[in-house]
């Protein structure tokens, strides 16, 4: 990274910024990672430590006349922290701000999958209260997607049997879905 960074600054400043780099990079990036770790914590999203650092560096190439000629060592080192920390604080705004929420229903959308989502709920409901010949079948056919054949190997019968009590079975839960029967 040191040769990165020094190509961004001029030959008169190089000698300064490697005297810095040597001063700061260490603590930079172990602060760049604590900070990103306490963030992650929060759920934001994670952030390298490294990527962090250079980005503070990109910055300080283009903001070099801030850095005082006369500041002494720990001025510097608190300086480049409170870059890195504003860094990371940065990226993190920057990317909540860029996170979506996905596909977002139209009105319309949004209440006919809730009304399907509740339909659904009250069709395996009755499913489930109607009389075990014919609501296990049904569960298993409609609810799990399993095959005819599936469900009668799992219920040790006759495919003929589970193909007759599916039947009877859509017949009595179109009739209970209708209000028609209360029994089954």
């Amino acid at each position: 990274m040191l040769y990165f960074i020094l190509s961004l600054f001029g030959e008169a400043d190089q000698v300064r910024i490697k005297e810095i780099y040597d001063l700061c990079q260490s603590d930079m990036l172990r602060y760049a990672a604590y900070f990103a770790r306490c963030k992650k914590k929060r759920r934001a999203p994670q952030l390298e430590a490294e990527d962090i650092v250079q980005e503070v560096w990109l910055k300080i190439s283009q903001n070099w006349g801030l850095i005082g000629k006369d500041w002494s060592p720990s001025q510097i080192r608190a300086y480049m922290l409170t870059a890195v920390k504003n860094e990371v604080l940065y990226l993190i705004g920057k990317q909540k701000q860029t996170e979506t929420l996905g596909e977002v229903p139209t009105d319309d959308d949004f209440i006919e999958r809730i009304l399907t989502e509740e339909r659904y709920q009250s069709i395996v409901a009755v499913i489930k209260a109607m009389d075990e010949r014919y609501s296990v079948p049904l569960f298993f056919h409609f609810v799990q997607q399993r095959s005819i054949k599936e469900i009668a190997t799992a219920l040790k019968l006759p495919v003929k049997t589970v193909y007759t009590r599916v039947a009877r079975g859509k017949v009595l839960l179109l009739k209970k879905l209708k209000g028609g029967e209360k029994n089954g």
